[in-house]
């Protein structure tokens, strides 16, 4: 038996990894006002027809951004084997005892659910799926070692930060790794990179973030 714990995602967060075309939309529309202030040229003007030079700039930011996120950190396995196998073994019972309960509901409760209700339609359901679960187990022990989840963060907020300074740099900005905020002085590297991280829910606070821009300068060479 396994001894560590099961590690269900109660919270649901990997189901919300993934922004629908509409979420990602509005929030390109949010982030534009908040990022357009770091648009290095600041003598751009608004077009009638294209609009203004930043947005498609802020645009390209967060798309870069959300690549270094979505490879790095949501796609990074961050369980252990042994919790994957303990939620494994933990969800495998449950589904077989879920079978054995709805094969063996009383008919006076049955007519209780109402006529919609299908309860061997359910139970033939979870039959299928419990193959699925079982050979899970098997794959489990082949499994390279997980990252940790400060591990995938890291990596992440590193790619993340290399992409986006290039573009920074790219339209005249400066790669600065400045943040004391007790004396108001963060740099706008660090601002931009530290809106669009918690737009993209890799929440990282200022001074975490200088220690990313430090190595992603010595990661980088253009970034020097």
């Amino acid at each position: 038996m396994p001894s560590a714990k099961p590690a269900y995602d109660t919270d649901g967060s990997w189901k919300r990894r993934k922004f629908s075309p509409q979420e990602w939309e509005d929030l390109k529309i949010r982030l534009r006002e908040k990022l357009k202030p770091f648009y290095p040229d600041k003598k751009a003007i608004e077009d009638p027809t294209f609009g203004h030079p930043a947005d498609e700039w802020t645009n390209y930011l967060l798309s870069e951004a959300w690549g270094a996120v979505s490879a790095l950190l949501w796609r990074k396995r961050r369980l252990t084997n042994e919790q994957l196998r303990a939620e494994q073994a933990d969800l495998l019972g449950t589904l077989k005892n879920a079978a054995d309960k709805l094969s063996t509901v009383s008919h006076d409760l049955d007519i209780l659910f109402g006529v919609d209700a299908d309860v061997l339609g359910a139970r033939d359901m979870i039959r299928k799926l419990i193959p699925f679960v079982e050979g899970s187990f098997a794959r489990i022990a082949v499994l390279p070692k997980a990252s940790r989840i400060k591990e995938a963060q890291h990596a992440a907020a590193l790619e993340m930060a290399i992409r986006c300074l290039r573009v920074l740099k790219d339209a005249g900005g400066k790669v600065s790794a400045t943040a004391q905020k007790d004396l108001d002085d963060i740099s706008d590297a660090i601002k931009m990179l530290k809106i669009i991280g918690d737009a993209l829910r890799l929440y990282l606070d200022e001074t975490t973030w200088k220690k990313v821009v430090i190595e992603a300068k010595k990661a980088a060479i253009n970034l020097k």
